[in-house]
């Protein structure tokens, strides 16, 4: 029995290539552990990074991830297992850290690690380590898009920023927060930061923040949006989202008249001619004359404008006929007005009246 026993203890030995006769633990001549990778599982090809905030299973892989154990060659029972396989990420223990093989540990990524790349540390029973710099990522979850209603609104004109939330990951987002800043000549009225409550994993929502466009001239919006993800991790965008604004001055219209020819006898036809300016920095829409007012002491008639309505660019002029006809004798005095709608505001434009004009009829 004694000769069995014997055997027994030169077998563990043997395995575990000791150098060391006395108790402690068997690290002497195994190879140095390496790792090669870091990854969200053992297939190719690897998948080296995940969303911040998540919690997920991690696999390492290198070579030589041997145990060792606590080795006392007066003792004839196996040797007990010495110390444990642990892993860190960017100073962070990384959770459940078990040897599958060899070749390969497991453990859990925790929801706390920052955005960025990186280094991995792992360490082995009996005190060795093994590291891989930048080997893992965490990325952030936080998609942001946004689209002004008008990227060019008049002067006054009140509209919509629409602001769209992606979270990719599946951590929930909470305190998401979207604040407002400008550049440039032009200014536009901002609203107090926003705040949203939280964004679910694979979810998405679009806030409208409410603008006003206030002083004519280009204007960069500048949107920063944060928020936490898993409660613990601080994403947003990395620099300010810009948005290119222009802020238009509004449309105005102005009026003149004239009569052709200025004398006519009756049973004779005539023009009223009116023209119209916009000499504003927006389109003026639906322009048309409204029923001219007819008075003095002679008398004519008048046929309905043509064409009309209008559409009038800014900087831009009009010309609206009526054709008339002299009835009796006299002076006869026409008064104009016209009315019409900005483009993108669809404010009313008017009504706006020319200076009466008048034909003598002889």
């Amino acid at each position: 029995m004694r000769k069995r026993h014997h055997q027994t203890r030169m077998i563990w030995t043997a395995a575990l290539t000791l150098s060391a006769a006395f108790f402690g633990c068997a690290v002497e001549n195994l190879p140095e552990p390496a790792l090669f990778d870091v990854c969200l599982n053992s297939e190719t090809p690897c998948i080296n990074q995940a969303y911040a905030g998540e919690r997920t299973n991690i696999v390492l892989i290198g070579e030589h991830f041997n145990p060792a154990f606590n080795v006392d060659v007066n003792d004839d029972n196996p040797p007990p297992l010495c110390g444990s396989f642990q892993a860190s990420i960017a100073d962070k223990p990384i959770e459940d850290v078990r040897r599958l093989s060899e070749n390969l540990l497991s453990g859990t990524l925790p929801g706390t690690v920052p955005l960025g790349s990186h280094d991995v540390i792992a360490k082995f029973p009996g005190g060795r380590r093994a590291g891989l710099n930048q080997a893992f990522s965490i990325v952030d979850p936080l998609v942001v898009t946004a689209s002004p209603q008008h990227p060019r609104a008049p002067q006054g004109h009140a509209f919509g920023l629409d602001v769209t939330l992606q979270n990719l990951g599946a951590a929930l987002l909470t305190q998401i927060t979207l604040g407002l800043s400008q550049e440039g000549p032009g200014q536009i009225t901002l609203p107090a930061d926003s705040v949203v409550a939280s964004l679910g994993g694979g979810s998405s929502s679009t806030t409208t923040l409410q603008l006003q466009a206030q002083q004519p001239g280009s204007a960069t919006l500048l949107l920063e949006v944060s928020a936490l993800a898993g409660g613990n991790v601080l994403v947003g965008t990395p620099e300010p989202l810009a948005i290119d604004m222009l802020v238009l001055p509004p449309a105005v219209l102005a009026v003149s008249g004239e009569v052709s020819p200025t004398t006519v006898d009756p049973g004779d036809d005539f023009e009223l001619i009116v023209d119209v300016y916009n000499s504003g920095g927006v389109d003026a829409l639906e322009v048309e004359a409204l029923e001219a007012g007819v008075s003095g002491s002679g008398s004519a008639t008048l046929d309905a404008p043509t064409p009309s309505p209008l559409s009038i660019p800014a900087g831009s002029r009009r010309t609206i006929r009526f054709s008339g006809q002299a009835l009796s004798r006299g002076t006869v005095i026409f008064d104009v007005r016209v009315v019409g709608r900005e483009a993108i505001s669809q404010r009313l434009l008017g009504p706006v009246d020319a200076e009466p004009v008048s034909i003598e009829i002889r």
